[in-house]
């Protein structure tokens, strides 16, 4: 259970990582068009790998706390 646990934070933390590596290198590309796509697609990833992974986080943490009470 807790391997899930950890694995969700780490992807949390892989998304985070993901997410500021876009928004860095954005500025570097000419087309706003495409700039703001990807702006809002990393953006929408972002907080979808987040809810995931909080979501997950809730279960081992329920787990834990019925297993461990």
């Amino acid at each position: 259970m807790t391997d899930a646990g950890v694995a969700a934070l780490t992807a949390a933390s892989a998304a985070e990582g993901a997410y500021y590596n876009v928004l860095i290198n954005l500025p570097n590309i000419t087309d706003a068009s495409f700039r703001d796509r990807a702006r809002k697609e990393a953006a929408a990833l972002r907080r979808r790998a987040l809810r995931g992974a909080e979501g997950v986080k809730k279960i081992v943490e329920k787990g834990l706390r019925t297993k461990y009470k």
